[in-house]
């Protein structure tokens, strides 16, 4: 759903990342055609990003064990 909505509404998905000045500059890239392709590129890759460190997150540090 994330990577939709950074195809249509790039700004969107920074407000739902929390990340309200990226999204600002994103509304003002979506004016012209040019601006919006880059701008669902950047939320394209901030959506990716997102995702991998979330799952990076996910991981505990005692699931790896120090090598003697």
């Amino acid at each position: 759903m994330h990577y939709v909505l950074a195809l249509l509404l790039p700004w969107v998905v920074f407000l739902i990342l929390n990340r309200t000045v990226p999204a600002i500059l994103c509304f003002i890239l979506q004016f012209t055609l040019i601006g919006w392709i880059g701008a669902a590129i950047w939320a394209w890759i901030a959506v990716g990003r997102a995702k991998k460190n979330a799952i990076l997150s996910d991981a505990k540090p005692d699931d790896t064990k120090p090598v003697d």
